[in-house]
């Protein structure tokens, strides 16, 4: 070795970047969430069912094998228990296979 001190990260200290660069894209901040999610996309009723991993005020990702592709205006459903959130969503993230990253639109004002 040189002499120089290599500091490796704690897992705090780890996860603290993680949330750093998460939060360098996002508006909000994103929490640990699970909730049973179905998502609709209105002109062709097409429907994904999955869960959150993530919620914040902006947005969450869903667990799902089929996810909607980038750029999908959907309406999503979110149920913990006997609790319901539902709202539009553009999908901003998706990965066949692996799910999707939506941020929570404020719908249509007439």
């Amino acid at each position: 070795m040189s002499g120089e001190a290599v500091e490796k990260p704690d897992s705090s200290s780890d996860a603290s970047g993680v949330e750093r660069r998460q939060s360098e894209r996002r508006s909000h901040l994103r929490f640990p969430f699970t909730a049973s999610v179905e998502a609709t996309e209105p002109q062709s009723n097409a429907t994904v069912k999955g869960r959150t991993s993530d919620l914040g005020l902006g947005g969450c990702y869903v667990d799902t094998i089929g996810p909607f592709p980038v750029g999908t205006v959907i309406k999503i459903r979110l149920t913990k228990e006997k609790d319901t959130f539902e709202t539009d969503a553009k999908v901003l993230f998706s990965q066949v296979g692996m799910g999707m990253g939506v941020a929570f639109t404020l719908g249509n004002f007439s």
